[in-house]
C-alpha cells in the first residue's frame, strides 16, 4: 500500500515538472542563516528584557497584598485585645518598650501580646488575637551582632529577607504628638541597611512627629497624631523602606 502511494506521489510530481523522471530531485530543506540566528535571537532576547520588570512588579505587588492583608489582621487583633482588656497591647506596660528604655521593640510586644495563651502550653507563640504561621510570622531580625527575635514579618520575602511590622501604641495620658515614641522601633533598618528616614526629615522623634502628625486638624500646625491614644502600625512597601509615601498603614 506504501509503495503504491509514494509511487502515485511521484508521478504527480514527475508531471508537474513536465521533465523525464530522471531529473526530478527532491531539494534539501534549507536550514537558517547566520542572520536569520542572530534575528531571532535579539528578538528573544527583547521579549524577555520586556517581561522580566513586569514579571518583577506583580511580584512586589502580590507580596504588598500579603503585607496588607496581615496589616489588617493584626489590626483586628489589636481591637480584640482591647475588648478583652480594656487597652491596645502596650499601653499598660509601656515601660517596657524600647522608646523608655525598656527592652522590647514595638513589633516585639505586638507578638507578645497577640500570640501569647496563658491556657495552652507552650503559651507563646500561639494563634490567640490573630491567625499566625509559625515559622513564617515570626522571625530572629539581625542588626549587627544584635537578635531581636519574635519580630512580626509583613510576610514579603520579594527581596529575599522580610522586614518587620513597627507597632507603636500611644502612651496613655499623655497629649500630642509625643504620645508616640520612634525609640519603640527605632533598631529596625530599611532592607538596604540604611535608617529609616522619616518623610525625609531625619531619623529622630521630631521627624517622627512630622510623619505621624494628622494634618486635617490645623495643617503644619497641627498637634494631633494620627489614632491619637490608640496605636500606629507601619510596614515597607514595594520600596522595602519605611517613612515614604508608599508605606503600608492601618488606618491613616
Amino acid at each position: 500500500m506504501l509503495k503504491t502511494v509514494l509511487k502515485i506521489e511521484l508521478q504527480r510530481r514527475i508531471r508537474a515538472s513536465g521533465k523525464p523522471n530522471s531529473t526530478v530531485q527532491f531539494l534539501p530543506r534549507k536550514a537558517f542563516t547566520l542572520v536569520e540566528l542572530i534575528v531571532v535571537i535579539t528578538i528573544i532576547t527583547l521579549l524577555i528584557s520586556i517581561l522580566l520588570p513586569a514579571l518583577s512588579k506583580a511580584n512586589k505587588l502580590a507580596a504588598c497584598s500579603r503585607t496588607r492583608a496581615r496589616v489588617s489582621e493584626l489590626a483586628a487583633g489589636c481591637e480584640a485585645y482591647h475588648t478583652d482588656n480594656g487597652y491596645y497591647p502596650g499601653q499598660q506596660y509601656h515601660s517596657e518598650l524600647m522608646g523608655v528604655g525598656g527592652s522590647f521593640t514595638g513589633s516585639q510586644w505586638l507578638a507578645k501580646a497577640l500570640f501569647t495563651n496563658p491556657s495552652t502550653t507552650p503559651s507563646f507563640p500561639q494563634a490567640r488575637y490573630a491567625p499566625l504561621r509559625v515559622g513564617d510570622d515570626l522571625f530572629d531580625y539581625q542588626d549587627g551582632g544584635n537578635t531581636y527575635p519574635n519580630t512580626i514579618s509583613d510576610r514579603d520575602d520579594s527581596t529575599g529577607t522580610p522586614m518587620p511590622i513597627l507597632y507603636y501604641p500611644a502612651r496613655l495620658g499623655v497629649s500630642g504628638l509625643g504620645q508616640y515614641k520612634v525609640g519603640d522601633n527605632s533598631v529596625y533598618k530599611n532592607s538596604d541597611g540604611s535608617d529609616v528616614n522619616w518623610g525625609g526629615n531625619g531619623t529622630g522623634q521630631s521627624a517622627f512627629e512630622q510623619y505621624i502628625k494628622d494634618r486635617r486638624f490645623g495643617g503644619d500646625a497641627s498637634t494631633t497624631p494620627y489614632r491619637p491614644q490608640q496605636f500606629l502600625m507601619i510596614a515597607a512597601g514595594m520600596d522595602r523602606k519605611y517613612g515614604t509615601k508608599d508605606d503600608i498603614r492601618y488606618g491613616w
